[in-house]
């Protein structure tokens, strides 16, 4: 969020995108599998906290339904069980809930982020349960509840906390200085050893001789150390780890797992070193994880993996999990495509009714880009190349034959013949992928970002501007003329020109890329993440919202009411506009996108003019007209009376004359609202009322 201050002198509290009774966006059911950061089982029931909130299994893992009624604090790090209660540490304080998840009650520590608990016993026999909360911003440190999170009190600090452990009443503490141990509740503390090391997680697991217990501490950057006498030394276990960023570590009997940036691990006691088990888990990053005697579960950005045989092989269980983070959307006849940045592909046959995945054969979960070919469906991946599928029902196989850069970006047919942007120039292939040969003469900046193609020239976007090939890939020259931001990430065309998405608006080129002029910028918004085109529409997604317009891209006005723009991938597919971003695929119809803008040419005015709507008060529509001497980039949103913006009315290059541009206020609430112009250095806030 933002503060801007309007020439009436009415400060406001800009919310981008806000959610509206209006809205007809809709979640498709899935794709699933997003981001899981931490397990806690009580009695039969499976919980996980996520981005949006917790979820709970009631069969093991194989089907998830949210459980986060009531619960505001987002982003659930930390869950634990305490008596018949479970606890959730999230970025805004701790919540409790009586009933297995099924409501929520904010439990204090608001507004600091809570990401360790640590439950039992109170030191001296008291038979007090002690819950202990471990936080790093705000008064950072380890707080301590008697009654369940009802009450808190900070009896003393070890400094910033990442990680809490009991090991009978000793209660450890993982800091960005080592480990801590208290004694007396939390009241003093001690340090342990591991100085100067990051320490992230901790387990517990009995030691070979059945007597006593070994402490295990994963770090940030130093692999994993094991204490076999209560924190009094430490000793690096980290043999046969390949990357030493150690972000979760939990034990079941002699099985001890750890996970991180380099996948997952098992130590046994019956070996001296940790052993790689993240086949099959489409991720090298593991968040947290959980085991019993049955199974070990294995959260991910994509979702909850599951495996039955101690991580020798793993299922994705991600049923009504989340949402996966969708980057990329195609289509093919009436089959709707979506790749996701750590979860997979997933295939829809019903509009995004539901979802099923195609990931067998994939060894990663993140997908750059995606391309339909007559009889197959190519999928870029960043570091691991091309991969194609047959059969939606088959298995994906590398088509990696030549291709010497393996970060594939983009793929555009152009003729017969199929092209990938890489981070190394692009390829070409003449037989659907099986084989690439490389042509980037003249391309300056060879980190390739999107392509496309008008006949046969072949547009390449980049960090750099436009560069456009004539003869299949093989030389490129700079076509950038005019190009004011020249970090392009995505094309679009119509029977207009070729549109240019970059991080300063969007950009249109009616002769081929020899000239470029800006047609829309939003100096809230200003990167374009994806562009989509339907019929004389064209519709660009920000960091926040998403806007159409028509033909030439002149007048644009805000499609997007709640939670699609978000890194939004768009695609326009029959009579809907499916909009992927960090929650699933939503849809909306495209007949309720539509620009209204009109404009009145004659006699040029000679200053610039905002005029009052008309009617006002106004139900449900009213007209605003504006007078603009010369041309002028144009922005006008209608606000709330807190100041949020509830639509954007125009957003675009205008030529001068009077304009007037309908508002729509269906869906809104009666009352007071303002509209305010941008054009050139004029501004002007007039206000006008809404009455059912």
């Amino acid at each position: 969020m933002s503060i801007r201050s309007a020439t009436t002198g009415i400060t406001f509290l800009i919310l981008l995108c806000p959610t509206l009774a209006r809205s007809q966006w809709v979640q498709t059911n899935g794709p699933y599998g997003g981001s899981v950061y931490c397990f806690a089982k009580s009695d039969t029931n499976l919980f996980v906290g996520a981005p949006f909130g917790v979820y709970c299994s009631t069969d093991g893992g194989s089907t998830w339904a949210s459980a986060s009624w009531g619960l505001t604090g987002g982003n659930v790090h930390a869950l634990a069980v305490v008596g018949t209660d479970l606890v959730a540490g999230t970025a805004g304080g701790v919540f409790r809930s009586t009933n297995n998840g099924a409501s929520w009650i904010s439990a204090g520590l608001a507004p600091r982020p809570v990401d360790a608990f640590a439950v039992g016993p109170a030191a001296g026999g008291t038979g007090v349960t002690n819950l202990f909360a471990g936080t790093y911003l705000y008064d950072a440190g380890v707080f301590l509840s008697t009654d369940n999170g009802a009450n808190w009190t900070r009896p003393g600090s070890p400094g910033y906390v990442f990680a809490l452990a009991m090991v009978d009443t000793n209660l450890f503490a993982g800091t960005y200085g080592g480990v801590f141990r208290s004694t007396d509740n939390g009241t003093s503390w001690m340090p342990t050893g591991l100085s100067g090391i990051w320490v992230q997680a901790f387990a517990v697991s009995p030691k070979s001789s059945g007597y006593g217990m070994n402490l295990w501490a994963g770090t940030y950057s130093n692999g994993v150390f094991l204490s076999a006498d209560t924190g009094g030394s430490w000793t690096w276990e980290g043999s046969g780890l390949t990357n030493p960023r150690i972000a979760t570590i939990t034990s079941h009997g002699s099985d001890v797992f750890c996970g991180g940036s380099g996948g997952a691990y098992r130590f046994t006691n019956a070996g001296s070193n940790w052993i790689s088990v993240s086949s099959g888990l489409l991720n090298n990053e593991v968040f947290a994880l959980w085991a019993d005697s049955a199974k070990v579960l294995c959260g991910t950005p994509g979702g909850v993996f599951l495996s039955a045989d101690s991580g020798t092989s793993w299922t994705a269980m991600n049923a009504g999990l989340s949402r996966a983070h969708v980057r990329v959307l195609a289509a093919v006849g009436d089959t709707l495509i979506a790749g996701t940045e750590a979860a997979g592909v997933f295939v829809s046959t019903n509009n995004g009714g539901d979802w099923s995945a195609a990931t067998t054969g994939l060894p990663i979960g993140n997908i750059k880009t995606l391309f339909v070919g007559a009889n197959n469906l190519l999928a870029g991946t960043p570091g691991l190349g091309a991969y194609l599928l047959s059969d939606f029902n088959g298995t994906w196989v590398p088509v990696n034959g030549g291709l010497t850069n393996q970060t594939v970006n983009a793929f555009t047919p152009c003729g017969t013949k199929l092209f990938a942007g890489t981070n190394s120039g692009v390829f070409l292939s003449t037989d659907n992928g099986a084989n690439w040969t490389v042509g980037a003469v003249g391309l300056a900046d060879s980190a390739v970002q999107c392509l496309t193609s008008l006949g046969l020239d072949l547009f390449a976007g980049t960090s750099s501007g436009v560069f456009v090939s004539t003869d299949f890939g093989f030389s490129w020259s700079a076509a950038d003329t005019g190009l004011t931001n020249t970090d392009v990430r995505a094309f679009a065309a119509n029977g207009v020109g070729l549109f240019a998405g970059t991080g300063g608006g969007v950009f249109l080129s009616t002769n081929a890329g020899a000239i470029w002029t800006r047609v829309f910028y939003d100096t809230w918004d200003t990167t374009i993440t994806s562009l989509a085109v339907s019929g004389d529409r064209i519709f660009a997604s920000t960091p926040s919202v998403i806007y159409v317009a028509k033909e030439y891209g002149t007048n644009w006005t805000l499609a997007c009411d709640e939670r699609p723009g978000v890194r939004s991938a768009l695609l326009a597919k029959g009579t809907n506009l499916f909009a992927g971003n960090d929650g699933g695929v939503w849809k909306r119809p495209l007949s309720e996108m539509v620009v209204s803008v009109q404009s009145q040419s004659g006699i040029v005015p000679v200053e610039f003019e905002l005029s009052q709507n008309y009617p006002n008060p106004f139900n449900p529509s009213t007209t605003i007209r504006y007078a603009l001497p010369n041309r002028s980039f144009v922005t006008l949103h209608v606000f709330n009376i807190v100041g949020q913006r509830v639509s954007t009315l125009v957003c675009g290059d205008q030529e001068a004359g009077y304009h007037e541009v309908r508002f729509d206020g269906s869906g809104l609430a009666s009352g007071v609202y303002f509209y305010r112009i941008h054009a050139g250095s004029y501004t002007k806030t007039r206000k006008l009322l809404l009455l059912r």
